[in-house]
């Protein structure tokens, strides 16, 4: 029973709706990194969810392994690889024995790539307040490269805006969009060729009236 944003106890009832779990987020941090280095993925809860029937799960979906299940407060793993690679995890708040695919009743937390490279590129993405917008920000300017700041639309895999010189781009949507960025080639595939850097995916969309 969910008790002013509080579980009274955990509980086997499966009447529980999803909705009064509230929001589930899965971030990244670094995104980008060399081999052997660690990321750390947390999964953050707008609500508890320790006394209910469902677990927090975080899944490597490259390998198709569970990495982490948590049975309450924020759920954290470290991931690390010797070589270069690029892994893809996502987090759901499911019941005990879930697996990928999910299936049945769950809370989708979102997804992040995590990428190991040796290329010594980094990219972040962040909301412009001002705007509803997102910047991304590459650690050196792209134009003597033969690389691109790249925005993509997480969900439809569109790409949104390249940069062919400087550190900077920037896309401003009229509707909330989850979108990520790279330091890539300038191809509209997705995921596109030649990445060697990925952001944080984020949610942004148009700022309402004041």
């Amino acid at each position: 029973m969910l008790n002013n944003g509080q579980w009274s106890g955990r509980t086997d009832d499966a009447n529980i709706s999803f909705g009064m779990l509230g929001t589930a987020t899965l971030t990244a941090n670094p995104t980008t990194l060399a081999p052997g280095a660690s990321s750390t993925l947390t999964v953050s809860t707008s609500v508890d969810y320790g006394p209910s029937p469902y677990y927090v799960k975080i899944f490597d979906v490259t390998t198709g392994s569970e990495i982490k299940r948590c049975g309450s407060g924020d759920c954290v793993a470290t991931v690390s690889f010797a070589s270069e690679s690029r892994h893809k995890y996502q987090a759901y708040l499911a019941s005990y024995d879930a697996t990928l695919p999910i299936t049945g009743d769950y809370l989708d937390a979102g997804e992040q790539y995590v990428s190991w490279s040796s290329s010594g590129w980094t990219i972040s993405l962040s909301e412009n307040p001002t705007s509803g917008g997102v910047v991304a920000q590459a650690n050196r300017d792209v134009g003597p490269t033969p690389y691109y700041i790249t925005i993509f639309d997480a969900y439809t895999g569109v790409r949104m805006n390249s940069c062919a010189s400087g550190n900077i781009c920037s896309w401003t949507s009229g509707y909330s969009q989850r979108l990520i960025a790279f330091v890539s080639s300038n191809k509209t595939g997705y995921l596109p060729p030649e990445i060697q850097a990925n952001s944080l995916e984020i949610f942004a969309g148009p700022v309402g009236p004041n």
